[in-house]
């Protein structure tokens, strides 16, 4: 048996009792025969993890194999075309894996994850009413994903996780949260202490800033099977000129193979050579 694909969100241990508690590896014996790693028969898989939970009885359950698996396929883990991927995304738990009221971390979890599915050769639905039609990513949405959230007594034990020890570890998300200035961010600059591993990389990187071009073609409204490959054939004729509306989209588009219909793309008019 095989499996083509397989996309999670912010995996964490929530079976039997937390491990912080002391006797629960006896308590928990009957979970041991869990397995949590990947192997051969995934084709390929992609984890979006989450840098903000902070709450000690939601520790997340990590790919502990995807090196070794990247190199038997011929690919290192640092590569956006690497079968197996683990990725940091900004927002708590709720805010990766979705259901809450608001949706913009989730979506950009989503499209992430159904990216990888594409690359895998799956087919998506993607007709007008579906979920994946009404995706909306916004990399600075609130980090909690609910407009109210209840009281619960798992929040009593916070700490923040252990992150990611390298940049290409992050999602486009998360260094665009970093790199933006706290005066766009409600005053207060996005530097959670799990990200303390990467700080000087990401500081380094500086802020990030951007001026949407004014003298444009028109705008075009993403439908079901656009790319920015498509727009290009249209309006310059080569298809291979996608980078050029790419770079006048910097502040809607994070990746190029992450567009979703209903987005406005501009179209500007082409660079001299």
């Amino acid at each position: 048996m095989t499996i083509k694909y397989l996309g999670v969100w912010d995996t964490v241990e929530a079976m039997g009792i937390p491990e912080i508690i002391p006797g629960s590896d006896w308590f928990n014996r009957e979970y041991d025969y869990h397995d949590a790693s990947l192997d051969t028969f995934v084709e390929s898989a992609r984890h979006a993890v989450a840098i903000d939970e902070r709450r000690k009885l939601f520790p997340v359950v990590r790919f502990d194999d995807v090196d070794q698996l990247n190199a038997s396929r011929g690919f290192d883990s640092s590569s956006d075309d690497a079968p197996y991927q683990e990725r940091w995304f900004p927002g708590v738990h709720g805010s990766i894996g979705g259901g809450g009221d608001i949706r913009g971390l989730s979506d950009d979890a989503l499209m992430w994850v159904l990216t990888g599915a594409k690359r895998a050769g799956l087919r998506l639905d993607t007709a007008r009413g579906t979920r994946i039609h009404g995706l909306r990513p916004d990399p600075f949405a609130p980090l909690v994903n609910e407009a109210d959230p209840e009281f619960s007594v798992t929040g009593l034990i916070k700490g923040d996780r252990d992150g990611p020890q390298h940049l290409w570890q992050l999602s486009n998300s998360a260094i665009r949260r970093w790199r933006t200035p706290a005066s766009a961010l409600g005053g207060e600059a996005y530097r959670p202490g799990t990200l303390d591993n990467v700080k000087q990389e990401l500081n380094a990187l500086g802020p990030w800033s951007f001026e949407p071009p004014t003298d444009l073609v028109t705008e075009e409204k993403v439908g079901i099977g656009d790319s920015l490959s498509k727009f290009a054939h249209k309006h310059y004729g080569d298809a291979e000129l996608w980078p050029e509306i790419y770079e006048a989209n910097r502040d809607r588009i994070l990746d190029e193979d992450e567009i979703f219909p209903g987005l406005s793309v501009r179209i500007p008019h082409r660079s001299p050579s």
